[in-house]
């Protein structure tokens, strides 16, 4: 039950007044019924004060709902190419379908709808539902070649939708470190080389960058040097120094770093890193402190 305060009522009032009425054929005011108490207005001049109006709302699932839900989901499973507007509608209105889709739609039409997402254009407003709703959770339940590969041919194709996902991946731990270890595999030499630049500008969580830390760690080896590549190795071990006190991974993070410093013959802020440096109890902490020697 909700109420609004005294203040608000006169305007609440207007807008209820201003408002169409409500369509009864409109699917979804067939889907969710309603419930709203009609609008006390009883003044008591005597106090100058209102009484509230009160609002109640029964939301309720009905077959006619569902109905809806069935005929996308066998417009999906018979050939999403052939209602593709249909299915780019009802998706857009309620991006909530992407994940009952998720749920319930078979490996072979899994298949077919994000090839055809590929060849297909769509608004950015689709592309991204598509990613957070549907396909993260088709890899959260079951992670295998057949979205590994379809990150792939993202990359290829569709640069808009690859950026959406890899940002979606680097920020959601339940989604298995392997995939971008994985797919790193799969790029050429040149794209490898490229891809830290791809992740400079996505914003990691602690928690975020321990669990992908490995990939960092292997992408960042294999990266072209560079200052800005520099730059954003130095914040992440600045920003993450507590947390990782004992990680090996981030040690040895801290080393290629360190060492690509030295090859660059450049050094951001000796004593800085020193300090950073003291936190750090694993073995690689030796290597790390002969380096900095060697760069006074």
């Amino acid at each position: 039950m909700y109420t609004f305060c005294p203040s608000s009522e006169a305007l609440l009032a207007k807008c209820i007044a201003a408002a169409p009425p409500p369509n009864p054929n409109n699917k979804w005011m067939l889907a969710f019924r309603r419930n709203i108490e009609e609008p006390k207005h009883n003044l008591n001049l005597s106090r100058g004060e209102k009484n509230p109006v009160v609002l109640t709302c029964d939301v309720v699932m009905n077959d006619e709902c569902m109905n809806d839900y069935e005929e996308l989901i066998d417009a999906i499973e018979t050939d999403p190419t052939s209602r593709w507007d249909y299915i780019v509608e009802e998706c857009t209105k309620n991006p909530n379908l992407f994940v009952l889709l998720s749920e319930r739609l078979t490996t072979p039409s899994i298949d077919k709808l994000c090839k055809h997402v590929i060849i297909t254009k769509n608004s950015f407003e689709f592309l991204e539902n598509f990613c957070k709703h549907f396909l993260v959770n088709c890899i959260k339940r079951e992670y295998n070649r057949l979205y590994l590969d379809f990150f792939v041919e993202i990359h290829k194709e569709h640069e808009e939708l690859y950026k959406i996902m890899l940002q979606i991946i680097l920020q959601d731990t339940d989604i298995p470190e392997k995939m971008l270890s994985d797919f790193i595999t799969f790029l050429n030499e040149d794209e490898q080389k490229e891809f830290i630049k791809n992740i400079l500008h996505i914003k990691l969580t602690s928690e975020n960058f321990v669990h992908y830390l490995p990939t960092i760690l292997n992408a960042y080896k294999i990266s072209k040097n560079s200052d800005e590549t520099q730059n954003y190795i130095f914040s992440l071990l600045v920003q993450h120094n507590d947390v990782c006190r004992n990680n090996k991974q981030y040690g040895k993070l801290f080393l290629a770093f360190l060492q690509t410093e030295k090859a660059m013959g450049r050094v951001l802020n000796l004593k800085y890193l020193k300090d950073l440096l003291e936190n750090h109890i694993t073995p690689f902490r030796k290597p790390c402190e002969k380096i900095l020697n060697d760069l006074q």
